[in-house]
């Protein structure tokens, strides 16, 4: 099953389930106000375009887009991180209901792998801020080019 096209379908389930966790059960200073939708509705936007493209880059520039913008408005990591948790959990039970036990943790490790870039991103982003120095990340591309070049696995111990 093409999970873009689930995702898309189940967007406004998948986001209106998010929004009523957030009013009933979690209480976040920032997140009481009118633009939480529509800042909910951008990441998962983005996340979209990832799964589409199977690229990571965008939302590791979204991120530091964020992370700037809450930062400087006081926001405390934790709710950025809690709330990309709940998007996750909430994504999660919805393609374990329609999609065929085959293909579930492929796909649960793809969103988990995107929004975990993504949390990844953000901390670092407020690391750096709070600190006012650069600090290492992941190099994310490196991950795509493999380890021929670090292991020799035809040599012998």
């Amino acid at each position: 099953m093409n999970i873009v096209n689930i995702l898309k379908t189940r967007s406004g389930k998948i986001l209106q389930e998010v929004s009523f966790a957030l009013e009933n059960n979690y209480h976040l200073r920032h997140y009481n106000n009118p633009e939480t939708p529509m800042h909910l509705n951008a990441l998962f936007n983005q996340l979209l375009l990832c799964v589409k493209y199977q690229n990571i880059i965008q939302i590791t520039k979204y991120a530091d887009k964020i992370s700037r913008m809450r930062f400087k408005s006081n926001f405390d990591l934790y709710e950025i991180q809690t709330i990309v948790n709940l998007l996750q959990e909430v994504i999660w039970k919805n393609l374990c209901q329609v999609l065929p036990q085959n293909e579930v943790s492929s796909n649960l490790a793809l969103i988990s792998s995107i929004l975990g870039t993504f949390k990844d991103a953000i901390a670092c982003s407020y690391v750096e801020m709070a600190n006012g120095k650069k600090i290492e990340t992941y190099d994310v591309e490196s991950l795509f080019h493999g380890t021929d070049s670090i292991f020799d696995f035809n040599s012998s111990l």
